[in-house]
């Protein structure tokens, strides 16, 4: 574990959002968000217990090159949605706070949607996870799939956690990782085009943010950091895979920002991970890593290429210091 030697008292929060919109207007009512009313409500909350910090902040932080506010608390909106566009970056410009934004390469390219979305909009269309999953079996069975297989996964996978119950794990755990991933990205595609939309295309271009925008972004003052470029769960993936995942988030950056090899941060998928993606992030020059684990973190006693972020939905009761 690398740490740094610096303030003790710099105890602090990182939090994590995905999607942020006005979620009753919308076409996906149950899609799992944050509405904008509470975001704009969660950070005038967050300002009171903390100071708002940047990415590079915490760069300079864990190279000893500075010393954090008491209570620092960093913004990290994933995934590259155009919500974070047309949402986030105005409430935030208008509050004077600072934010880091990761989306995955494939998903600028805007021609279509990534699996991981995919999942979602099936799961918020109103198709209970329960038809799905027998869908998703069906198919499976009738493409080289046996019973027992079928069987050992639904056991294996079916386990609620505190966000979804056990049929929503098990359907994204079949389509995140689980199922082989040519049958994975057949299932999604034949899923998506049947309950979502028959145009990819236009709902990729309507969902995700542009290298543009990104770009506009980046110019009024928010920063970026890499999230893999098809979001796979790296822990999952073989090196060559990972290599592809890291090496793409490279290449977006670039195109994003003029400073792009500087203080260079990553976001992992899922929060996914293993010795062999840490390594290829330093070999790529990346200085820190934002994972999923729910706790407060410290320059001190924090793993510098794992750091733990609180879900939106916890962090207004951690704010106490």
């Amino acid at each position: 574990m690398e740490t740094h030697e610096g303030n003790p008292s710099c105890s602090g929060v990182i939090v994590m959002y995905h999607y942020v919109r006005p979620l009753s207007r919308t076409r996906f009512p149950r899609l799992s968000g944050l509405d904008v009313d509470r975001f704009r409500r969660q950070v005038k909350h967050l300002s009171r217990n903390h100071t708002f910090i940047r990415q590079q902040d915490l760069v300079d932080a864990f190279a000893g090159k500075a010393e954090l506010p008491p209570a620092p608390c960093l913004l990290t909106f994933d995934d590259g949605y155009s919500d974070h566009f047309g949402y986030v970056a105005p409430i935030l410009d208008e509050l004077g706070v600072p934010g880091v934004f990761f989306p995955p390469r494939s998903a600028m390219l805007r021609t279509a949607v990534l699996d991981v979305n995919k999942v979602q909009f099936l799961l918020a269309s109103g198709c209970e996870a329960g038809h799905l999953a027998a869908e998703i079996e069906r198919y499976y069975l009738a493409n080289g799939g046996t019973t027992e297989e079928v069987g050992s996964l639904r056991s294996r996978l079916a386990h609620a956690n505190r966000w979804d119950p056990a049929e929503v794990i098990y359907v994204k755990r079949l389509l995140q990782h689980a199922l082989p991933s040519e049958v994975r990205a057949e299932i999604c595609r034949r899923l998506f085009q049947k309950y979502v939309s028959a145009d990819e295309a236009a709902f990729a271009e309507e969902l995700y943010l542009s290298v543009e925008q990104a770009r506009m972004m980046w110019r009024a003052g928010f920063e970026f950091g890499g999230h893999g470029d098809r979001h796979l769960w790296h822990g999952l993936s073989d090196p060559s895979e990972q290599a592809a995942e890291i090496g793409g988030a490279r290449d977006l950056l670039r195109m994003i920002a003029d400073d792009g090899e500087r203080g260079l941060a990553y976001c992992f998928p899922f929060g996914s991970h293993d010795e062999q993606t840490i390594s290829l992030l330093k070999d790529s020059g990346f200085c820190l890593a934002f994972g999923t684990k729910s706790e407060r973190f410290s320059p001190v006693e924090s793993d510098r290429f794992n750091l733990p972020r609180i879900d939106t939905n916890d962090a207004e009761g951690m704010t106490l210091l």
